[in-house]
């Protein structure tokens, strides 16, 4: 009986880069009052002729940015170590408050001691926003004695 062989070579290997679909465009966006913003994103779809895929950011979606660009990088990674990445910039104009707010103090207050000093009597500081891109401020105080007698006390308002 006659018979041949034939050796065949069979290779499992994966050199192929994942894929990645809808990358995050460009991003521009305002500044809170405190010139920073919040950024979020869609993350793009990744896929891999072979399994499992890892998504890493080079800067997490939500975080805070500064005001200017940033260039946030996702790459995609498969279990062989091929990568594919794609990369879009953060950019925040400024629309922040740098300027500090206007306060008005109450008039000095003179009454007998042991009268009630409530800023509602004495007076109340009020405050307005230093610039436009700034919120209102809140107003708080601190009494400070700064000589006390029977007859006599000196506070300082702060």
């Amino acid at each position: 009986m006659l018979s041949t062989t034939c050796i065949q070579t069979i290779r499992l290997e994966d050199k192929t880069s994942p894929v990645l679909t809808n990358c995050p465009a460009d991003i521009t966006i305002k500044s809170d009052a405190d010139c920073t913003a919040s950024v979020a994103w869609n993350h793009p779809i990744a896929t891999d002729a072979c399994g499992n895929i890892t998504l890493t950011e080079s800067i997490a979606s939500g975080s805070k940015f500064q005001v200017g660009t940033t260039s946030v990088s996702i790459t995609a990674t498969d279990k062989c170590g091929n990568t594919s990445r794609c990369t879009f910039n953060i950019t925040v104009e400024e629309n922040c408050c740098k300027t500090i707010p206007i306060i008005h103090c109450p008039v000095d207050y003179t009454s007998c001691p042991g009268a009630v000093i409530e800023p509602g009597i004495s007076g109340q500081a009020t405050a307005s926003p230093g610039d436009t891109n700034c919120r209102q401020p809140i107003i708080t105080y601190t009494d400070v004695i700064i000589s006390q007698s029977a007859c006599f006390t000196s506070i300082n308002r702060i």
